[in-house]
Formats: structure tokens, sequence, C-alpha cells
């Protein structure tokens, strides 16, 4: 149920701090994951992690096999 005697002029200037603090969010969210896909786009070309876990260029050891 409603409130019977709303000023919705009234509310409006009420829940406008809010309502920019939400569309701020809104916002610095959507700069951010543009960003983190920016990041991940930019760095895609980076050695995976087999380069860089051997970075001495030692093979790694073979694996072995329980025969039981």
């Amino acid at each position: 149920m409603s409130a019977p005697n709303t000023n919705i002029e009234k509310q409006k200037s009420r829940h406008a701090p809010s309502l920019l603090g939400v569309g701020a969010a809104v916002v610095f969210g959507g700069i951010m994951i543009v960003a983190l896909i920016a990041y991940v786009l930019g760095n895609a070309d980076e050695d995976d992690a087999d380069a860089v876990t051997n970075a001495n260029g030692a093979d790694a050891p073979a694996a072995t096999t329980a025969t039981e």
C-alpha cells in the first residue's frame, strides 16, 4: 500500500542525493569493468605459467606412473 498523502516533488528532492550516489556507483563500476578488460587484453601476450615457472629453461620432470 502507498501513503495517502504523497508529494512527488518533495520526494524527488529528498531522494536526489541517494540517486546521484547510486548513479555514481554504477558509472564507477562500469569504468572498473572496462579497465579490467583493457588490462587483461593488454597483458594477453605474457608468458604462460609453464614458461614462468621454468624460467631457467630446465625441462619439467617426467611424469611417473605407478604400476602395481
